[in-house]
C-alpha cells in the first residue's frame, strides 16, 4: 500500500500516517526505552567493577564478563537513545520527515546499533571458545594469565570494526530521501544487510537476545562472589573490594597435623613388622634411629 506524502512548508517531505500508526509506534519505543534501560543498569555495573578493582581485573574470567557485560549494556544504550530520540521526534512531529538511508546510518542510536548488534553476538561466541578451551585443554587453559582474555576480547571488539566500516561506505551512496526519520537500523544500510529478512520476524530475536544478556549477568553476578563483593563496593562508593577470605592459617595447621600423624603411624608400623625406619616428610627434622 502506498503511504501519501506532503509537502511541508519548511520544504521536506513527510509522509501522512494516522493517529493509529503514531500511537503504535509510540507504544514500540516506550519498551524500547524500558529495555534499554534494564540492559544498561544490569551490564554497566559489572563493567566498571570489573575495570575498577584490581582483585577482578586481573583474572582472565572476569575480563571476558566484562567484555560481554560492555557488549549487552552497549545494546542497551543504543535501544535507550533510540527510544529517546524517536519519541521526541514523535512529539515534535518530525518522524515521519523523508531522509536518506545516509542520514540514518549516521543517527546516534544506529551509529551504537551498527557495532552493539553484531558485539553482542560476537561476544557469546568469545564466551564459547573460552569454555571450549577450558574443557579441552584445562592444564594449559590453567597457565593462561589476564593476556589471554585481553586478546581474545580486543580481537573481537576490532572485528567488529570492519563490517561495521563496510555498511557506513555502502550506505553513503544513497542520499535521496527515502525512509521516515525515526530511521529503523534496516533503514540505514545497504539492501544487502537485511536482503529477505522482514523486520515484523526480527521482534521475537531481539526480544529473546535482550532477555538473555539481563539474564547471562545475573548468572555470573550469583556465581561468582568476586564478582558480588565489586558490585557491592561500587554501589558504596568504596576505594578496594572486601577480600574473599580463606583461612591460610587454618588449612596449614591442617596440613600439618595431618603430615605429623602420618609419620608416627609409619614409624609404629615400622617398629610392628622391623622394616626400616621410614623418612620424615618435608619440613620435619631427621629422627634418631634407635628410637
Amino acid at each position: 500500500m502506498a503511504v501519501q506524502l506532503r509537502n511541508r512548508t519548511d520544504g521536506q517531505w513527510e509522509q501522512v500516517q494516522p493517529q493509529a500508526v503514531i500511537d503504535a509506534n509510540m507504544r514500540n519505543f516506550i519498551i524500547y526505552g524500558i529495555e534499554g534501560l534494564l540492559m544498561t543498569l544490569t551490564n554497566l555495573p559489572i563493567v566498571l567493577s570489573v575495570l575498577r578493582y584490581k582483585a577482578l581485573h586481573d583474572q582472565k574470567e572476569f575480563i571476558i564478563v566484562a567484555g560481554l557485560a560492555f557488549a549487552d549494556g552497549f545494546n542497551g544504550f543504543a535501544f535507550l537513545v533510540a527510544a529517546i530520540g524517536r519519541i521526541n521526534q514523535l512529539l515534535n512531529g518530525d518522524a515521519f520527515v523523508l531522509k536518506s538511508r545516509w542520514h540514518c546510518g549516521t543517527t546516534v542510536w544506529n551509529i551504537c546499533w551498527t557495532f552493539a548488534n553484531n558485539l553482542a553476538g560476537l561476544m557469546l561466541l568469545v564466551v564459547s571458545i573460552d569454555r571450549l578451551l577450558a574443557v579441552s585443554f584445562p592444564i594449559q587453559y590453567f597457565t593462561f594469565t589476564k593476556r589471554y582474555a585481553c586478546i581474545l576480547v580486543g580481537s573481537a571488539f576490532a572485528y567488529i570494526c570492519i563490517p561495521a566500516t563496510v555498511s557506513f561506505v555502502l550506505s553513503y551512496q544513497y542520499q535521496d530521501s527515502e525512509f521516515p526519520a525515526y530511521c529503523l537500523i534496516g533503514m540505514g544500510m545497504h539492501d544487502g544487510y537485511y536482503d529477505g529478512i522482514p523486520s515484523s520476524s526480527q521482534t521475537p530475536f531481539y526480544m529473546m537476545l535482550n532477555v538473555n544478556a539481563m539474564v547471562n549477568i545475573l548468572i555470573y553476578m550469583f556465581r561468582f562472589k568476586e564478582m558480588r563483593n565489586g558490585l557491592k563496593a561500587l554501589i558504596m562508593c568504596r576505594t578496594k573490594m572486601p577480600a574473599t577470605t580463606v583461612r591460610v592459617h587454618s588449612i596449614q595447621i591442617s596440613q600439618r597435623n595431618c603430615s605429623l600423624s602420618t609419620f608416627f603411624s609409619s614409624k609404629r608400623s615400622s617398629v610392628v613388622t622391623g622394616s626400616e625406619n621410614p623418612r620424615p616428610p618435608p619440613g620435619f627434622p631427621e629422627t634418631d634411629p634407635e628410637f
